[in-house]
């Protein structure tokens, strides 16, 4: 089984299963947990067939080889790792805005406007919907 269909196959379990457990809530504290259940098994559907889709136009002829790209999965990891330790260092938009930068660099964009954009638009998200909308207090550290 290829790799990608077992996590389509794992996330729209893990769904399933956090959708049977939000059920348990109060009414109002179980919308988000139910609206991230179906935001993430309705992705992994996609995932799931955006695989399939890709083993039959390959039809097992080509193998990936070794290379920089085999390493994405370990460098993608290892720079989230970081970031969550930063997130209790210097405070989640500082560290969240610094994430975004490197691996935009690492995965090779280079437009400026590209960053500006994406930036502002995630820590604009996650302000309205954390601070304003859910009224749940974001980690704080030394920079903000």
């Amino acid at each position: 089984m290829r790799t990608d269909t077992l996590v389509a196959f794992l996330l729209i379990g893990l769904s399933a299963v956090f959708y049977k457990l939000s059920m348990d809530l109060t009414d109002g504290g179980d919308i988000f947990p139910k609206l991230l259940s179906i935001m993430t098994a309705g992705l992994s559907l996609v995932l799931l067939i955006m695989d399939i889709r890709k083993a039959r136009a390959e039809n097992g002829s080509e193998k990936e080889s070794g290379g920089p790209k085999t390493l994405r999965p370990y460098v993608t990891f290892v720079l989230a790792v970081l970031y969550v330790a930063a997130v209790i260092i210097i405070g989640f938009f500082t560290s969240t805005v610094v994430f975004m930068v490197v691996m935009m660099l690492y995965l090779g964009v280079r437009k400026i406007s590209n960053y500006l954009l994406a930036v502002a638009f995630v820590a604009a998200f996650y302000f309205l919907l954390f601070d304003k909308f859910l009224h749940v207090p974001l980690p704080r550290g030394l920079l903000f």
